[in-house]
């Protein structure tokens, strides 16, 4: 009986799979957002919270898949990084492309992060400039669930 080929790549220890499970979470990444134009009634503030925390995520799943990267684990999916970098994450994933030096020289990759940011930026502009059904429906949410609490 002949032993399966095996993959060079190994497992990942307890606290990578941690951070990598992290990656998959990305409804969390608005939450900060909507509890700051939930509290203060302002999209800017919210526009403004969700890059500031949303930045800071990719940075980390950045810098974790290039150390997995060079130890031959399993990374973070490719998805999940557009995914971050779709969310208000991508000025913290171009930081990170160029200061670990990861995924900037991959083409079909960097064709999709700039897809994602210009996407992330069309639609910031229409939220914050246009008034939308969607804003509305949820500056009426948001003033419903104020009068609930107060």
């Amino acid at each position: 009986m002949q032993a399966k080929p095996h993959d060079k790549r190994r497992s990942l220890p307890l606290h990578h799979a941690l951070l990598t499970g992290l990656s998959y979470l990305w409804p969390l990444a608005v939450l900060p957002a909507v509890a700051v134009a939930f509290k203060t009634g302002r999209l800017a503030a919210a526009v403004g919270t969700a890059f500031a925390v949303n930045s800071l995520l990719p940075v980390l799943f950045y810098w974790e898949g290039k150390h997995l990267a060079q130890c031959q684990y399993w990374r973070i999916p490719e998805k999940c990084l557009h995914v971050w970098e779709f969310l208000c994450g991508w000025p913290g994933a171009l930081y990170a492309q160029h200061a670990f030096r990861h995924k900037r020289c991959k083409g079909r990759f960097m064709v999709v992060f700039w897809l994602c940011a210009a996407a992330n930026v069309a639609l910031m502009l229409l939220l914050l400039f246009h008034r939308t059904p969607i804003m509305e429906a949820l500056e009426s949410w948001r003033q419903k669930c104020t009068s609930f609490f107060n």
